[in-house]
């Protein structure tokens, strides 16, 4: 077992005690900077995103033509019920039936700070002002399943090759900036 991580410690570049060392666990830090963001951005379009169009779709629009979350097939979803709640993405744009419309200087309705909310019989909806930033903000062209894992793979393949070039890019900077004494 020490084989494999002897190799594991040679391959990306960790383990030899130097700049390398620390500079190769940037790199790794970014590339997991990197997926995490890109996982979230999967979620938002696809889990949030599914949950915003569909009430577009549903056309709740105003109090009156607003959806509970059964209506909409969301009753038991754990995920959209917590961003129902706090103050998120969702709660900038969706509205509860029974919330006051205060509206900003643009004339264009308020993100709402809820301190309760009636999600087993709640309705909801996305004002017509709001409808076409919802539709921006959350349509399904962007991130996929496909896309998510292109920048994995790709960030990892650019990973490792920064970690490989790394000891020479540092060499030649090293030479570049050695200046003999006496001089």
């Amino acid at each position: 077992m020490a084989h494999f991580f002897d190799l594991l410690i040679e391959y990306f570049g960790f383990g030899t005690g130097s700049i390398d060392t620390t500079a190769a666990m940037i790199v790794w830090g970014i590339y997991i900077g990197i997926v995490i963001a890109s996982a979230v951005a999967l979620y938002q379009k696809n889990v949030v995103g599914r949950f915003v169009r569909s009430i577009i779709a549903e056309n709740a629009t105003s109090p009156e033509t607003a959806k509970t979350l059964e209506e909409l097939g969301y009753g038991k979803k754990y995920g959209i019920r917590r961003h129902l709640r706090g103050k998120t993405a969702l709660s900038s744009i969706i509205f509860e039936a029974e919330d006051e419309l205060v509206l900003d200087d643009d004339g264009l309705p308020r993100p709402v700070v809820r301190s309760s909310v009636n999600l087993a019989n709640g309705k909801f909806y996305i004002p017509e002002d709001l409808k076409h930033r919802a539709q921006v903000r959350f349509e399904k062209k962007g991130s996929s399943i496909w896309s998510f894992l292109l920048v994995v793979v790709v960030f990892f393949v650019m990973a490792i090759g920064v970690v490989q070039l790394l000891p020479w890019f540092l060499g030649v900077l090293e030479n570049f900036l050695y200046v003999p004494e006496g001089r």
